[in-house]
């Protein structure tokens, strides 16, 4: 999410003062990116080797240099991300209706967009869906990081995710993540996973950075509202009245995303076992074969 007043040379730098014309006030509608746009943004020399959060440093320091007066669709715009042309602005209204477009729950530090999306279309391409024709919403992109308002529509992220056609997941970690797993239920709820719009992306590429660590200590444990991650203390109640929303109780909650994460990482439980039990045999090989002491 948006970066707040920042320490530098001794003193609080302040955000400044939001001025730009928004290009949809959060209250209303949100911003939908092409996948078209998303793919060529992946081969970019520059900003496709960048991470989400190292994309939102970029956006907010131009911001912030730019004293507030313009837009973060216009800054990235003018960086050369994307065309003005790549984005459709769509009201609550419309998504209810509508009910196509397409969702990622994803994380921001662990891998460069290029080696997301590059995967993801290669997963739709075997769906047999054009992923540069679908009009895609994420958060990075298609909410104002900057604007004073931008809660208005992270407080309705389970209606946007929840009405999406497909949805996409990208990293283990979402399953250790409060808002992921909000989000993961509240589109899989009830259906114990088994939802034929869904389309989970190949993890091969994360086992081999950071999430590994996750997966070797997190696999095998059931997700659940009271042990996810969080960034802020005051996510917890936000998250836990969407949660309310549509699950009777907690206890609901927890049995859904246990139920989700079944399905979806049953194949990756089975890679991380197999990854575990090699290793094992392989120390225990290298323990016989060392030499007796006399």
């Amino acid at each position: 999410m948006g970066c707040g007043a920042s320490k530098h040379a001794g003193f609080v730098e302040e955000a400044p003062v939001y001025k730009a014309t928004a290009d949809v006030h959060p209250r209303d509608g949100v911003m939908l990116v092409k996948g078209k746009a998303l793919l060529t943004l992946a081969e970019h020399e520059e900003y496709g080797k960048m991470t989400s959060h190292q994309i939102l440093v970029v956006l907010t320091k131009k911001f912030k240099q730019g004293k507030g007066e313009k837009s973060q669709k216009q800054i990235m715009v003018e960086l050369g991300m994307f065309q003005d042309a790549d984005f459709e602005i769509v009201t609550f209204d419309a998504l209810k209706r509508n009910k196509s477009h397409t969702v990622l729950t994803y994380t921001w530090n662990d891998c460069p967009v290029r080696d997301q999306y590059g995967p993801l279309n290669k997963k739709m391409e075997a769906k047999v869906i054009d992923m540069s024709a679908q009009w895609f919403w994420i958060d990075i992109f298609c909410l104002d990081q900057q604007h004073p308002d931008k809660m208005e529509t992270i407080k309705r992220s389970n209606e946007i995710y929840a009405l999406a056609k497909y949805y996409f997941v990208i990293g283990l970690a979402c399953f250790n993540r409060l808002w992921c797993t909000m989000e993961l239920a509240c589109k899989l709820g009830g259906q114990n996973g088994a939802n034929t719009d869904v389309v989970v992306t190949d993890f091969e590429g994360f086992l081999e950075r950071r999430e590994e660590a996750y997966a070797l200590s997190q696999f095998d444990k059931d997700p659940t509202f009271e042990t996810c991650r969080y960034t802020s203390a005051t996510d917890v109640p936000i998250v836990k009245e969407k949660i309310l929303a549509k699950f009777e109780d907690i206890a609901a909650f927890n049995d859904t995303i246990k139920n989700v994460a079944d399905v979806i990482l049953k194949k990756w439980r089975e890679v991380i076992r197999d990854r575990k039990s090699t290793r094992l045999n392989s120390s225990h090989s290298s323990v016989s074969r060392m030499p007796s002491s006399a």
